[in-house]
């Protein structure tokens, strides 16, 4: 009860309808989201991963035809991106791109175009993703990242840099607000944060409140929150905000500290003890951690 849920649909709406009207049943709220151009785009961008580095077809079929070890020698990947290598493997088998053949894997004749091939159909299809506010932060980041894939596996460059180019946050601010779906969720959450204050404040009017964000990163959940929490001010004792790196932390100081008085920015690494990181254990009304657990090593234990 209470709920509030976006269902996504691709070529069928009816079992999107459905769910939404068993959530509305059940007393929540639901809203059916079309997911076409996002499918679009995970199918299309898959084979790049591959063909991005400059291998040919021809190369493929021959590399692809062994184990792990090979591939990765191909490819130019160092021991710290095995787990992508992986995956990549899996997803393009899963996609119909390669398939299995013993311990090895071996191309899918026909299945894919050529390097030169692939980034011509992306350029002709990302004029209308780029029209798309559902999309088009992605697509500048996945562009972005694809470009730079070789390097970033051979080490020539890090994934951060290419993501985080100069320190700046533009490329994946977009990621996490500005879009419909994170838009519609970071608001739910301010909702509910709000909800809780004002309850709150009935009981305790004189009420001091303070909140803890772990994994803030750009901002994209915060921005709202604050923004709703602006009226209570006066109840808020602090609003800290943290994350792991320190650049999110200025970016935040100097976006979001003017307006906000009561808000405080520390490093703080949730896979850690709390202990001795200077947030007090139990002290805090409310935590808040928006896209954040599941990049930790192990989310079971955070």
């Amino acid at each position: 009860g209470g709920a509030k849920v976006v269902v996504n649909y691709s070529r069928s709406k009816e079992p999107a309808e459905e769910l939404v009207s068993k959530v509305e049943e059940a007393g929540g709220e639901a809203i059916a989201v079309q997911a076409d151009v996002s499918e679009q785009l995970s199918a299309s961008i898959l084979p790049f991963g591959i063909f991005v580095v400059g291998l040919s077809i021809v190369l493929l079929i021959m590399v692809f035809r062994s184990i792990i070890v090979p591939i990765k020698a191909a490819l130019g990947s160092q021991d710290a991106y095995d787990r992508w290598l992986e995956e990549s493997l899996s997803l393009l088998t899963a996609h119909g791109y390669l398939r299995r053949e013993g311990e090895g894997y071996a191309p899918v004749e026909g299945s894919g175009p050529a390097s030169d091939a692939s980034w011509q159909e992306w350029e002709a299809r990302k004029v209308a993703w780029l029209t798309d506010p559902a999309v088009a932060a992605q697509v500048k980041l996945v562009e972005t990242t694809l470009r730079a894939l070789a390097g970033i596996l051979g080490g020539a460059m890090r994934a951060t840099d290419v993501m985080f180019p100069n320190g700046s946050l533009a490329l994946v601010a977009g990621i996490y607000k500005d879009n419909p779906v994170a838009d519609y969720f970071n608001e739910v959450l301010a909702g509910k944060v709000v909800d809780f204050v004002e309850e709150r404040l009935k009981q305790a009017p004189t009420a001091r409140l303070r909140l803890l964000e772990v994994g803030a990163g750009t901002g994209g959940t915060s921005a709202r929150v604050l923004a709703r929490l602006k009226p209570y001010g006066e109840n808020i004792e602090e609003y800290r905000y943290t994350d792991l790196s320190q650049a999110f932390l200025t970016h935040a100081r100097e976006v979001y500290g003017p307006e906000y008085p009561w808000l405080n920015c520390d490093i703080f690494d949730v896979e850690k003890p709390i202990a001795g990181q200077g947030v007090d254990a139990g002290g805090y009304d409310v935590v808040i951690a928006t896209n954040v657990l599941h990049a930790t090593r192990s989310i079971r234990r955070t």
